[in-house]
């Protein structure tokens, strides 16, 4: 099925039904195990900070999987270098979220430095090996897991982080047909 032009950065140019299920119950399903995991200090969230956990989980887990999708992931690999590092760059806006969410979380500035330096690699050197992808994810996120006392919120909202950006956008399967296990 077309996309309309507005929504092409997340699904690409055509998608399936099936495809666009899977983006957006992995998305609420997320969202739904990030809120639980938090339900004891979700109280003390402000509207606006709820607001920004609702819109950064929906984002991270859909996208993770959007960009898995041979619609999104032709799109996306069509376009320049430049505007795929930007779209890196960018996604800072999710580091500065959970950070406003989650004040003493120090690990989004690990995640945000090796998601922009590992996918950056990625992107520049055309790797699509799913293993590198893969590795630089698991070492990222064992990164920001090293320190003591990471919210399980934080923890999975940056694994996630890594898991879109790193592996789902910047590296992972080249073409259809070619999977991502």
């Amino acid at each position: 099925m077309r996309v309309p032009t507005i929504l092409r950065p997340l699904h690409g140019e055509s998608t399936t039904p099936g495809e666009l299920a899977l983006v957006y119950l992995t998305a609420v399903a997320f969202l739904s195990l990030v809120l639980i995991s938090i339900q004891d200090r979700l109280a003390g969230l402000s509207a606006l900070q709820i607001a920004i956990l609702v819109m950064v989980s929906l984002d991270l887990a859909g996208g993770a999987v959007a960009n898995l999708c041979q619609g999104t992931r032709t799109y996306w690999r069509s376009r320049n270098t430049s505007l795929r590092l930007l779209f890196l760059a960018v996604h800072a806006i999710h580091g500065i979220g959970i950070a406003y969410v989650f004040p003493e979380a120090a690990a989004v500035a690990v995640a945000y430095t090796w998601m922009v330096v590992a996918g950056s690699v990625l992107i520049l050197t055309r790797n699509t090996s799913v293993a590198l992808a893969l590795a630089l994810v698991v070492i990222g996120a064992a990164a920001i897991h090293l320190p003591q006392g990471l919210e399980s919120a934080v923890g999975l909202l940056l694994t996630v982080f890594l898991i879109k950006l790193v592996f789902s956008f910047s590296g992972g399967p080249a073409a259809q047909g070619q999977s991502a296990s």
